[in-house]
């Protein structure tokens, strides 16, 4: 996988509507990196045509729908370099001191706090005691680098005006497959510098911007619980504009007398760079990004809460409801390089990090050790609430006085891989024919869509067990052993994730379906030892599937079956439970219908929502069904609520948990 830092915003031209269900993959065929033409981020023509109806945007469904207008409002979102990506803390090259940025970007002042409805934006006048560059190789914003010599020393450094820095949650960016709460971006441009020719995409007396972005991820303060989190952030929260009509510059609020170090929200710590895009319409490519895989763990839980609080969408029929969220989805990778830089130059002034540290995708060799299944419906105490409010990070400080195990080292979801440890022969591979639901009832859980029904009676659905233990799906020393047993399953129900949890080699998809299965006593097979025969004691099995946006017809119609279930949803709902229900009189659902007819990935993991059990049978559907309409996903995403400050409810609109380290877990693909 290539991964290469980054550079310019380049016009595209509108790229063809995509097909029909795809894989998701990070590296798509040999495009060049072209130099192309930058695009203006606040051209007047742009500012004109975004200004339309219909070039309205928003991130109602994270930006999927965006490419869809690249060629009416001149957006180039379709784009081969686009932004944001899944960082990888392995990069093609490692640049020397020489072709680092200077990350001394001044003291700002006159600062003025903006909500814009897409972002909470911080601006200011341009520092005058920076000293923050970039250096280009030759005479391109493309040349950030070469991939054959990334060192080359035939360069030239270019200065940096600080524009405005803002605020994205949940981040856009993953580092090695790993989201965090909130990812900050400082935005600059270059600017003619004595001694230095500007490059040739923005040169000097032109109106075209080159612009480079510096992005920093931000998490709650790990171990002491603080309530305070960061004085900065802080700071920024206390002066949102209080009473906003309309989104806009309009919407601000100045701050007197704050001096802020600009250099103070980075870590002292390397970053990775590649070329990229805006991150919001229109799109524009060849901006120069960097990176940082440290993240700072400084925030509290009242803070985040308060800035996704300041975020509103309009959504169906003018109703403007909470947002919450204003990241884009992660694009693909193509033919992209990433470097790394290995030292900052020395900061001055950096402000305290928590526990900072650098999120990875494989921790110690923790062995998948042999723990007693919790049952997935036991009771717990009202001290034991939970919501994603914070996508399950606050769920392991419960674990001891709750009895949950969220702090486990074989958690779901996880980032699945496209390239496996194994591929598994077809007699282990599970029978998906899981038969027709009948009696079937909608339930809105408050933290969940989701559909019962009674077992279906013509069900042949079944896994394979090695051995006498569920940990036994495989053996990596031999994962086509052939002394197996084949248990049959019970479907129990299923239930919606959006955005999705699980990600698919650092993709995540706008909705996620789980089919929940436990495993039955079967003729002629013992039952593992966690769930022995005549014991009260769960052995589960869930099967995911990715949903998508309906891709190239625009059709409003989307998915049928999932129409019916946002028809049948219950319309008023006093209180989160399985008393909010609706009975489906008559509807015969055959639920093999739901999978994709391809292979799918394994691995042994956990609920995804508490108490988090571990020893849970997963198997995910790496191709994505690109069936949903835009409403179906906004239908089901209104349905979901979570009371949060001061127990004021509001629209949630998500309901995953974030991704779990894979540890020494493998990971192995069906036939």
């Amino acid at each position: 996988m290539k991964t290469v830092a980054i550079l310019l915003l380049l016009t595209l031209a509108a790229s063809p509507a995509l097909g029909c269900a795809h894989t998701y993959t990070h590296d798509g065929g040999l495009m060049p990196i072209n130099g192309r033409r930058l695009m203006e981020a606040d051209s007047n023509e742009t500012a004109a045509a975004a200004a339309a109806s219909s070039c309205h945007w928003d991130h109602s469904v994270a930006g999927r729908n965006w490419p869809a207008s690249d060629g009416s409002c001149g957006w180039t979102c379709a784009g081969k370099s686009q932004s944001p990506i899944n960082v990888p803390l392995r990069t093609d090259a490692t640049l020397t001191s020489k072709l680092r940025a200077n990350l001394r970007f001044g003291t700002a002042k006159d600062v003025r706090v903006l909500n814009l409805g897409h972002a909470v934006q911080v601006e200011f006048s341009p520092p005058t005691d920076s000293r923050a560059s970039v250096v280009v190789v030759g005479d391109s914003v493309y040349n950030l680098f070469e991939p054959s010599n990334p060192n080359r020393l035939s360069t030239r450094r270019i200065n940096l005006e600080t524009l405005q820095f803002h605020f994205h949650s949940t981040s856009e960016h993953l580092i090695s497959g790993k989201s965090a709460m909130l990812e900050f971006h400082l935005v600059t441009k270059l600017v003619p510098t004595p001694g230095a020719a500007m490059p040739k995409e923005c040169p000097e007396g032109s109106d075209k911007l080159c612009l480079a972005v510096f992005g920093v991820m931000y998490d709650l303060r790990a171990g002491d619980g603080s309530p305070k989190g960061d004085s900065t952030i802080q700071k920024i929260i206390d002066n949102l504009p209080k009473k906003c009509e309309e989104a806009g510059k309009e919407c601000k609020n100045d701050v007197p007398g704050w001096k802020l170090d600009l250099s103070s929200f980075f870590p002292n710590s390397r970053y990775q760079t590649y070329t990229g895009s805006l991150t919001t319409p229109p799109c524009s490519e060849g901006v120069m990004w960097h990176m940082f895989p440290t993240v700072k763990e400084v925030l509290s839980e009242r803070q985040i809460i308060q800035l996704q609080q300041a975020l509103s969408t309009s959504t169906l029929e003018g109703e403007v409801v909470k947002n919450r969220v204003n990241n884009r989805i992660i694009q693909k990778l193509n033919a992209r390089n990433t470097v790394a830089i290995l030292l900052l130059l020395t900061l001055a002034a950096s402000s305290a990090l928590g526990c900072a540290h650098t999120y990875t995708h494989d921790g110690g060799l923790m062995p998948i050790n042999r723990r007693r299944l919790m049952e997935a419906n036991s009771t717990v105490s009202s001290s034991c609430h939970f919501s994603h409010s914070l996508a399950g990070r606050n769920w392991p400080a419960s674990d001891g006085s709750c009895g949950w195990t969220c702090a486990g080292k074989s958690q779901s979801p996880i980032n699945v891989p496209l390239r496996t440890d194994a591929t598994l022969i077809p007699q282990l591979r599970a029978n998906l024919r899981f038969g027709t639901a009948k009696d079937v009832r909608v339930l809105n859980l408050g933290h969940a869509v989701q559909v019962e029904f009674s077992p279906p009676t013509d069900s042949r659905a079944s896994v394979v067990v090695v051995g006498d233990s569920v940990y036994n799906l495989y053996e990596p020393s031999n994962p086509n052993r052939l002394s197996t047993r084949r248990i049959n399953l019970e479907t129990l129900q299923f239930h919606f994730h959006s955005t999705s949890e699980h990600l698919i080699s650092g993709k995540s998809a706008m909705l996620e379906f789980h089919l929940v299965t436990k495993l039955v006593p079967t003729p002629g097979a013992k039952m593992p030892k966690e769930c022995p025969e005549g014991s009260d004691k769960l052995c589960l099995a869930v099967f995911g599937v990715m949903y998508d946006l309906r891709a190239g017809d625009g059709s409003p119609k989307g998915d049928s079956t999932i129409q019916k279930i946002i028809d049948n949803l219950p319309k008023k709902c006093e209180e989160a439970g399985k008393t909010c229900k609706k009975d489906v009189p008559g509807w015969k659902l055959d639920l093999s219908s739901f999978f994709p007819n391809s292979r799918y990935q394994t691995y042994t993991g956990s609920l995804t929502t508490p108490p988090c059990s571990e020893g849970v049978m997963w198997h995910v559907f790496p191709t994505v069904k690109e069936t949903l309409s835009e409403v179906q996903l906004i239908q089901l995403q209104q349905a979901l609520s979570t009371a949060i400050l001061a127990d004021e409810p509001v629209v949630n609109r998500v309901n995953n948990r974030i991704v779990q380290k894979l540890n020494a877990r493998h990971v192995f693909a069906s036939r």
